[in-house]
């Protein structure tokens, strides 16, 4: 299969959304200039996002279509996010929520479970606390905080 990953543009934003949102996705604060998309022509197979507070990086927004998925299209745009982090003046540490079921796909593109999550920083503590209630509440699953160093990725 024939893609590219490429920086979001405004005409993706309307796309971004609606993937987000049918995948039960946080679409409240969604800018098109934080994605990343794997396209394949004009069709976007799959979007990722880094969110950056001040000292802060977040990976989130990590979405493959159905009908893509098993192409490890995940994975590429997961290390291509990891790459360019790699070239910013500001390196890592890079932060993302994600379910408990996916542990060992983000353990496999370098990121480790943070140990205690009071060592987050504070706007990631705190979204960490509200997700972790609320995923165990709506939809029973818990929620890890994981960390990438910049020291490995796939």
């Amino acid at each position: 299969m024939n893609y590219t990953i490429e920086k979001a543009t405004s005409n993706d934003i309307k796309t971004i959304k609606r993937l987000l949102k049918h995948a039960g996705l946080d679409t409240s604060d969604v800018r098109w200039r934080n994605f990343f998309v794997a396209k394949n022509g004009h069709e976007i197979m799959g979007c990722i996002q880094l969110k950056q507070y001040p000292g802060v990086k977040e990976l989130a927004s990590l979405l493959v279509r159905k009908k893509y998925r098993g192409q490890s299209i995940g994975r590429a745009l997961v290390s291509h996010l990891l790459t360019t982090i790699e070239k910013q003046i500001e390196k890592p540490p890079v932060y993302l929520i994600c379910p408990q079921n996916r542990q060992s796909f983000y353990e496999q593109c370098g990121f480790y479970v943070v140990p205690n999550q009071t060592n987050l920083p504070l706007i990631l503590l705190l979204r960490y606390t509200i997700g972790r209630f609320l995923g165990w509440r709506l939809f029973k699953t818990r929620l890890l905080a994981m960390r990438w160093d910049g020291d490995e990725h796939i």
